[in-house]
């Protein structure tokens, strides 16, 4: 019986030793970004942080390029948008 006893403590010992020294992974969390200051909407958007490039393609538009927010056929997405003001 105190054979049994003594063996099994070392057993923890050893189960106890080796998860110590046993590398952790380190979590890596996304980032939020809340944009909230109107009345008309909340912007939420996260950011995935991956450890090697992802190849980016930012691109820049320039100021009072006319844009139509997009086309589907003859008829416009933006005009079924609640928020859209005819001009």
């Amino acid at each position: 019986m105190r054979a049994n006893i003594r063996s099994h403590a070392v057993l923890n010992a050893i189960l106890c030793a080796s998860m110590m020294v046993a590398p952790i992974p380190a979590a890596q969390a996304c980032t939020r970004i809340l944009w909230n200051d109107n009345k008309l909407a909340t912007v939420v958007g996260r950011t995935m942080d991956w450890p090697e490039s992802t190849q980016p393609v930012l691109t820049a538009f320039p100021r009072g390029m006319k844009r139509d927010g997009g086309r589907l056929g003859p008829q416009s997405v933006v005009a079924e948008n609640p928020c859209y003001v005819r001009p």
